[in-house]
C-alpha cells in the first residue's frame, strides 16, 4: 500500500501509517526505563527491550546482558531479564545464563529465577545452546532437580516441571 504523504508528513521515521517500526525506534528512553528504580518502569523497559531484540536490535540484547550484572542480587528483576533474553539467542546469552545457573544457589527465593533461566535456554536453537545444556546437566554445582530438567532438555525427553 503506498504511503499517504499527508499522513506521514512530520512523523518521526520510526512512526508510519503502518504503526510503530521497532527497528527504528530510539532506544534511549527505553534504556532509562530499564535502569529505573521503579519496578513498573523497569518491567516495561525489559519488555520493550525484548521486543527490540525480536526485530534484530542487537544493542537491546547486549543491554539486557549488562542488566544481569547490575541486578545480581534482585531475583525478581533477574527473572524479568532472563525472560526478556529469550529473544536474544546468542552464544553470549547462553554463556551468561549458564554462569548464572552456576552462581546462584538454589533456594525458595531463587527457584523462580533458576527455572526462568532454564526455560529461556530451552527456547534457544540447539546449535547455540545444546552443548552447554548438556554440560550443565551433569554439573554437581546445580541442584538435582534442575540438573534433571537440563538432562530432559538435552536428551529430548519430556519432563514437566
Amino acid at each position: 500500500m503506498p504511503r499517504n504523504p499527508q499522513f506521514t508528513a512530520g512523523l518521526p521515521s520510526w512512526l508510519n501509517e503502518d504503526g510503530l517500526d521497532l527497528s527504528r525506534v530510539p532506544i534511549d528512553s527505553i534504556l532509562r526505563r530499564a535502569l529505573s528504580a521503579n519496578e513498573d518502569l523497569f518491567l516495561d523497559g525489559c519488555k520493550l527491550l525484548n521486543s527490540l531484540c525480536h526485530v534484530g536490535r542487537i544493542e537491546a540484547g547486549v543491554f539486557l546482558l549488562g542488566l544481569l550484572r547490575q541486578n545480581s542480587d534482585n531475583y525478581a528483576r533477574l527473572t524479568a531479564i532472563a525472560a526478556a533474553l529469550a529473544a536474544f539467542p546468542t552464544a553470549a546469552t547462553v554463556d551468561a545464563l549458564a554462569a548464572e545457573l552456576l552462581r546462584v544457589k538454589g533456594s525458595n527465593a531463587t527457584r523462580g529465577y533458576l527455572r526462568r533461566i532454564i526455560d529461556t535456554l530451552e527456547r534457544f536453537p540447539d546449535n547455540i545452546a545444546h552443548a552447554r545444556i548438556l554440560e550443565l546437566s551433569s554439573d554437581l554445582r546445580i541442584g538435582a532437580r534442575f540438573r534433571q530438567r537440563l538432562q530432559s532438555i538435552a536428551f529430548g525427553t519430556f519432563d514437566d516441571w
